[in-house]
This record gives C-alpha cells, sequence and structure tokens, in this order.
C-alpha cells in the first residue's frame, strides 16, 4: 500500500470533504481525486461514496481511516521519541476531556504544566466521555480525562479523583427540602440533562435506578455543564450538575440547591491512555504533576 496516497486518505476521512482535504495539503482538487481512485483500485475497494459535495466512508473506508489514524499517531509517536532524546525541550502533548473535567479542572493543571515545560505544544480536545475514549483508543490523544469508567480493553484508565454531583432548581420554582426521588417524577419544570454518550448521563441514569426508578418521562438535554447551569438559572428547569461547576452562584442566590432524600449522586473522574502504547515523556510528566498538584480528591 502507498502510505503517499494513505496519507492523502486520512485527510478526506478526517475532514469528508476533498476541497477541504486538498486545502489541507496544498494539493489541487483534481490531484486529491485521483489519489483516491488509485488507491481505490490498489485496494480493489470502494472507500468513499460521494453524494453532491460531501463524501461518506463506506464500511471498508472506515476500518482503513482507522488504521490510518493509528499507523500515523505511531508516526508522530516515533518523532516525539526522537525528539525526547533532548529532554522534555520539544514535542507535543495531546490531551482529551469530558466537559466537567476540561471545563473546571484541568486548566490550572495545563497551566502549570506550561510553566514547568514552555517547549511543549498542548493540545487540547473537550468531548463528551464516549468520544474522548474513542479517540484514545484510536491514538488520536496521548491522555484523556473522563467522568466515570470506561470499559474498552484498548484502554488503561487510573483513578484521578472523586466528583459531587448537586441538584439544584430555579428560585422562582422551590421543592420540598429535601426531595424524595418519587418528586422527581413529578417535577413543574423539566428535568435538563447531558446527551447520551456523557459521563454525568451515565451517572444519573444509574442513580436512578439504584433508587428503584426511571428518569422522568419530560427532560431536556443539554450538551454541557456550563449549559445546564445557565440554563437552571434562566428558570428553564432542574438538573443535576457537578459541584466543581458550582461557583458563586449559590452564594449570589441565583439558584438553589436542593438536598435529596437518598444522598447525592458521587462518581469518579478517571486518566485514560492507550494501553498497548507506551506512554511519552511528556503524557507521563503530565499525569506525576496531577499525583504532586494540591486538591486531588476534592472535587
Amino acid at each position: 500500500m502507498n502510505l503517499h496516497h494513505l496519507w492523502i486518505f486520512y485527510h478526506v476521512a478526517h475532514t469528508q470533504h476533498i476541497t477541504r482535504a486538498a486545502e489541507e495539503l496544498y494539493m489541487s482538487q483534481p490531484a486529491v481525486s485521483q489519489h483516491m481512485r488509485t488507491l481505490e483500485k490498489e485496494l480493489k475497494q470502494a472507500l468513499l461514496v460521494r453524494m453532491g459535495n460531501k463524501i461518506y466512508l463506506t464500511e471498508a473506508g472506515k476500518q482503513l481511516a482507522e488504521y490510518a489514524g493509528r499507523i500515523f499517531a505511531l508516526v508522530e509517536d516515533a518523532e516525539q521519541a526522537m525528539q525526547e532524546f533532548h529532554g522534555l525541550q520539544r514535542g507535543t502533548l495531546r490531551i482529551g476531556a469530558s466537559t466537567t473535567p476540561g471545563t473546571y479542572l484541568l486548566p490550572r493543571f495545563l497551566a502549570a504544566f506550561q510553566l514547568r515545560y514552555p517547549q511543549i505544544a498542548l493540545n487540547v480536545t473537550m468531548k463528551n466521555t464516549e468520544l474522548i475514549a474513542e479517540l484514545v483508543s484510536q491514538y488520536q490523544l496521548d491522555l484523556g480525562f473522563v467522568a466515570g469508567e470506561v470499559v474498552r480493553a484498548e484502554i488503561e484508565q487510573k483513578k484521578w479523583q472523586d466528583d459531587q454531583l448537586v441538584f439544584v432548581g430555579p428560585l422562582t420554582k422551590p421543592l420540598p427540602s429535601p426531595c424524595s426521588i418519587e418528586q422527581l417524577q413529578q417535577l413543574p419544570l423539566p428535568l435538563l440533562l447531558r446527551e447520551k454518550g456523557s459521563g454525568t448521563r451515565a451517572i444519573i441514569e444509574q442513580y436512578f435506578q439504584h433508587c428503584g426508578t426511571t428518569l422522568p418521562d419530560v427532560y431536556i438535554e443539554l450538551n454541557s455543564a456550563e449549559m445546564l447551569k445557565q440554563a437552571v438559572i434562566a428558570g428553564l428547569g432542574y438538573a443535576f450538575i457537578p459541584q466543581a461547576a458550582l461557583g458563586s452562584e449559590l452564594q449570589a442566590r441565583q439558584l438553589e440547591l436542593i438536598p435529596l432524600a437518598e444522598g447525592m449522586p458521587r462518581r469518579t473522574l478517571y486518566s485514560i491512555f492507550p494501553r498497548e502504547k507506551q506512554l511519552s515523556r511528556a503524557a507521563q510528566a503530565f499525569l506525576d504533576l496531577l499525583e504532586e498538584q494540591p486538591g486531588k480528591g476534592n472535587a
């Protein structure tokens, strides 16, 4: 297999657009299209389906894109390993985080790492837990930080710290204190939830199941803890949000903390990394810094 063709295919698969891939590669659009035809002919497989300006991957194309991602991640790792002979004086550390650690917990650690290793470039991605785990398993991230356990054979995980969730509501619609899980089925406003694939959403679903019930029939999905908090303040509904997401809002009486008779759900935050890939020196240095810094376990 021609690696140059595979490199071009990797960009086409990533962008799902011939023109954008051509721009990234500083090539002409016809040249990219010709390379794709040559690769498909070489492999005797259709890799792309063209519908208007959009490109969709066939099943064979999806599998090849996954292998390509791993191949070029290993090439990048090889370059990083060679650079590390000079110590932590150059290189890139690719970190992914789900929204709670990414928004409220990691920034101070990133700042401390940058201060200690100013020559290491940081590339940080924030998505939900499921997507971060997928990127780690594809070797597209060196480290991930997520809420809840990740059950994947190709991923190693290590407990980072505990995280407390709290139940909050708008001041305009107070609830009994403490509120029971049964009363959450009859809320005067919708329950606000994270989207499926979020670690927070999984913990809330498990909490309701543990209490012998299910989520209310009426709920609204939002895709970040910050959106949940601001939606509660605006009077849209009630939500379970990470305690780390609450700053001065309680003191300012922008929302209300509502105790639950069954207690508040807790979860564990984990660092994750590929099981079969050796951690780079930069990644290990970041994990070491997390161990050194105060506040571990107090999220």
